[in-house]
């Protein structure tokens, strides 16, 4: 089990950004409960996730967290805005009016309940809703950007339920990725981190800023070589922070031959590549947390004067 307080923490984008892809890279030996055809991506990778389960609806999120629990460091919940789709159809055959949404709340609670209670790190992946004005009793009333749901209570209590919620924005200066984890404050859209893990904008490589803030996150046996060659590469990749001339594609070329003997499947060589160029970017932003800190407190004075 993890030695830190385990994870409760959830993710939403359009679909295809690459949200499980990264919690496969992160926690490559997890449960996954996933619909059929949801880790396909993991082909990306050359890496087949060894524990699967098939989604089982809402109301079922409390059983496995029971029952796997302790025998995993983490579960990853994917496509919980299908499944959540399922569930209230499901529902629908079942009860009338609001008991439909009433029964629908409490699945959700229950499965807060039992992420929270959890001895391991509890993942939900959702799609995107994007920021709208509904109407209520005669007013309007506008709900920000968060996970698609069924219920118009659920986008607006589950996303409460949860310590860290991570947004996936696009980014095309990102040079592995063309997208980006955003924890950063927006009114228009939902995001947060009671934990104070991650940067507010940062690469889509959770192991990265985890392994910062001390959680253990072993890999494969057979992939252990990646831990040695990634934190090579990044320091070597920081060290070239102030040359100007310094070119990331060559440098990496140029390790491609000598990490061939290590791996055979090229695929492998690109994921400990890819971890070492975000390791270095997320190390980046650690070492300028301060500096941004203050450099916004002199914003908000010039701005007071």
């Amino acid at each position: 089990m993890t030695t830190k307080d385990p994870l409760f923490l959830a993710m939403y984008s359009p679909p295809g950004c690459g949200k499980t892809l990264a919690n496969i890279r992160a926690f490559p030996e997890a449960l996954f409960v996933a619909p059929k055809g949801a880790l396909k991506c993991a082909s990306y990778l050359g890496y087949k996730p060894k524990k699967v389960l098939s989604a089982a609806g809402i109301r079922n999120i409390p059983e496995i967290i029971a029952r796997a629990g302790q025998k995993v460091d983490t579960i990853v919940f994917s496509d919980l805005s299908i499944e959540a789709d399922n569930e209230a159809k499901k529902l629908r055959t079942q009860y009338n009016g609001w008991t439909v949404w009433d029964k629908y709340g409490d699945f959700w609670l229950e499965a807060r309940d039992a992420a929270r209670q959890a001895q391991c790190n509890v993942i939900w992946e959702f799609h995107e809703s994007p920021p709208r004005v509904v109407e209520k009793g005669g007013r309007e009333i506008f709900i920000p950007g968060t996970f698609s749901l069924a219920g118009f209570k659920a986008t607006e209590k589950i996303p409460g339920m949860l310590d860290i919620i991570l947004r996936v924005v696009p980014d095309k200066t990102n040079p592995i990725w063309p997208y980006v984890f955003s924890t950063e404050p927006d009114p228009t859209y939902v995001t947060k981190d009671r934990d104070n893990v991650f940067p507010r904008r940062f690469p889509m490589n959770l192991r990265e800023p985890l392994l910062l803030a001390g959680y253990n996150l072993p890999r494969p046996k057979e992939l252990e070589w990646m831990d040695p060659v990634v934190e090579k590469l990044a320091v070597q990749i920081l060290k070239e922070d102030d040359n100007k001339d310094f070119d990331l594609n060559a440098f990496l070329k140029k390790n491609v031959p000598p990490l061939q003997k290590k791996a055979k499947d090229p695929r492998h060589i690109r994921w400990a590549m890819s971890d070492a160029v975000d390791r270095a970017a997320i190390r980046r932003l650690n070492a300028s947390m301060l500096d941004n800190f203050i450099d916004s407190l002199t914003t908000v004075t010039e701005d007071w004067e």
